[in-house]
């Protein structure tokens, strides 16, 4: 019962004449990498040390920075848990979530940091 990851992806056309309603534009091959989208990001990232993955009733969050929001995100988007972390190690109960792929969003002032965990008891 595991959902596979997904994208939406929107593509929108103007001033190329009239747009038929319908038209579809099918990718193949696409791919993705975990290269981080901007310089903040990747000193971020550094800081920032996630585990174990799989979970099973908690996680491990190691901070090298003061302080930052954790947010627990279901695959369909849905927020599970927010915690506020400090410097150093973080230990999060995840023993009320269920079986399955969350993403983990790190914010503080330093930027965005997302991680994907699985929970696997």
């Amino acid at each position: 019962n595991q959902m596979p990851d997904s994208a939406s992806i929107f593509i929108y056309s103007s001033g190329f004449g009239n747009v038929t309603e319908g038209t579809r534009l099918i990718l193949d091959d696409l791919s993705f990498t975990n290269a981080p989208l901007s310089v903040n990001q990747l000193s971020i990232n550094n800081s920032i040390n996630v585990y174990p993955n799989p979970a099973q009733n908690q996680l491990n969050i190691d901070l090298e920075f003061n302080q930052a929001k954790l947010n627990i995100f279901a695959i369909n988007g849905k927020s599970m848990q927010t915690n506020t972390l400090e410097k150093g190690n973080n230990t999060i109960d995840v023993s009320a979530l269920e079986n399955g792929i969350y993403l983990v969003q790190i914010v503080s002032d330093k930027g965005v940091s997302n991680h994907k965990i699985n929970i696997n008891k």
